[in-house]
Formats: C-alpha cells, structure tokens, sequence
C-alpha cells in the first residue's frame, strides 16, 4: 500500500498563543531545508502543510517548488493562522501560479471567542482578511478550519454558516493531546455533550447542502460526535500506511497523536522505514 496523504510541519515558530496549543513554546532550531522534502514518498497526493505558522518561512515557496517536483503535482493545502494578511497573500498569489494550492485558515469561534481562545487580539478580522484578500486572487479553494475547544461548542454552526454565506469550504476536528505535536489540551477539551450536540446539529445541515461533499462531511461530523461522546471509532485507522506526520526537523511519526517514532527521513526513506516496521 503506498502512502498518500501527509501533515507536515514546517515550522514550529508560531506567532499565535492558543490555549489549546504549545507548539509556539518549542524552540525551532534545526528546521529542514527546501531540498530536504525531495525524501519524500513520491506517492504523495494530498500534502497538509502545516506549523507553527507556515507563513513564517520566509523560503515556503521553495519548500512547495520541491514538494510539488517531488510528489508529482500533489495537491498542497497550507493552514495558517491567518495573521500575516498581506504576506499571505503575496505568497499565495505566486504559489496558485505554478502549483495546486489550497488555504485553510484557523478560527475558532465568532470574533470575541476566537481571540481569547486563540490568544491574540484581532485574530478573527486578521483572518477574515487573509480569507478575502486570498479570494480576491481567484482561488476557490479556501475555508475555515475550526477546533472545538472548552468554551467554543455553541459557535460552531455560526462559524460554519458563515463560511456557507461566503462561499469558503469549512472543516472541523476536536481538540486533543499530543506529546509530540500540540501538547497536553485536557484543560481545554470540549465539553462532551455540548459538542456532540453541536456535530449533530452541524451534520443536519450537511446533508441538506445540494453538493455530495457535504453528505462525506456530514458523516464525518457524527463519527467525530461518536468519537467523543465513546473515544471509539467505527473505521480503521490509515496512521503510517495511508498517511504520516513530519516534523520540521525531518522525523516521521504514524500520525500527529502518536509518539512512536517512524524514523528520520535525513538516514533512510520513508519506505524503508515502512519496510522493516513491526
């Protein structure tokens, strides 16, 4: 089986402070260069470009030329703060010349929410201009991606109809902990029940939108509801075999969550590592 998907971290430098979040208190010395990214899986069709903040990399379109040489044209989806409006902007417009990008801005509530959870006053309308100066260049494929965190639960429908009114895609996923990515979030975890309620809710509305990639998202909404309410899962998990996490030091892991190491990429590929896994 070849992997196709991965989350890569750029960079941990990060000029957010989230509560649900400690990426941006590591130390980022030892980020890889552009030229490193030629070590991965050429089988690579969706690649998730991540941070830190990705925007702070003054050489991300380098990191993407290779990316996109290396991978065969992959489909590269850059999330981002949204706090660097018109850097993002002056990069995405070169970028959407030459490869198939995608953004995604992080926001997680309506504007006084959002800012306290995010930890930085101004963030909402910060993002929302990245969002719009972005669309004004032409590309379509931009949104909103949401974390329901302690706090934020009644908002998540507001925030997915406005990204309804503007036309932007929107995504959501649930906080939680890891040693190796976001840290320890048990403090901020939502609560159970109000964001179960709240996936329920959103699904509902899913499932009315004309566009089959809305009914997928409605699914996804109820098994993420299920997954909280349970901690089980009702599909088998791709960690490593479909999909895997690179830190911005060049070490693989099975996924974002898990603290096993797959190897470092600078001594051996990612299917060799594969190859001789337990």
């Amino acid at each position: 089986m070849q992997v196709r998907e991965a989350v890569i971290a750029v960079t941990y430098r990060c000029n957010s402070r989230c509560l649900h979040c400690s990426v941006w208190k590591m130390k980022p010395e030892g980020e890889v260069p552009p030229s490193f990214y030629a070590r991965l899986p050429a089988s690579l069709r969706e690649v998730n470009i991540s941070g830190g903040e990705p925007f702070l990399r003054d050489d991300l379109f380098e990191v993407c030329e290779v990316i996109h040489q290396r991978c065969r044209k992959p489909r590269m989806v850059i999330n981002t703060n949204g706090l660097l409006p018109e850097r993002t902007e002056r990069v995405m417009r070169d970028l959407m010349r030459f490869f198939r990008v995608a953004l995604r801005v992080s926001i997680d509530g309506l504007e006084e929410t959002n800012d306290r959870i995010r930890g930085v006053e101004g963030h909402f309308r910060k993002g929302l201009e990245t969002l719009e100066r972005v669309g004004t260049l032409g590309l379509k494929d931009i949104g909103i991606s949401f974390t329901l965190a302690r706090g934020n639960e009644d908002e998540l429908l507001d925030v997915y109809r406005l990204c309804r009114e503007r036309g932007w895609d929107f995504t959501v996923t649930a906080v939680h902990s890891s040693p190796i990515y976001f840290g320890e979030a048990s403090g901020v975890a939502p609560d159970a029940r109000l964001a179960s309620s709240a996936l329920r809710r959103l699904a509902g509305e899913l499932v009315r939108h004309p566009h089959p990639k809305r009914w997928f998202r409605a699914r996804y909404a109820l098994e993420l509801a299920r997954f909280i309410e349970t901690g089980q899962r009702s599909f088998a998990c791709g960690a490593a075999e479909t999909f895997f996490f690179l830190d911005p030091f060049g070490v693989a892991y099975p996924c974002p969550i898990l603290p096993t190491k797959l190897g470092d990429l600078h001594e051996a590929s990612y299917e060799e590592y594969l190859l001789f896994a337990d």
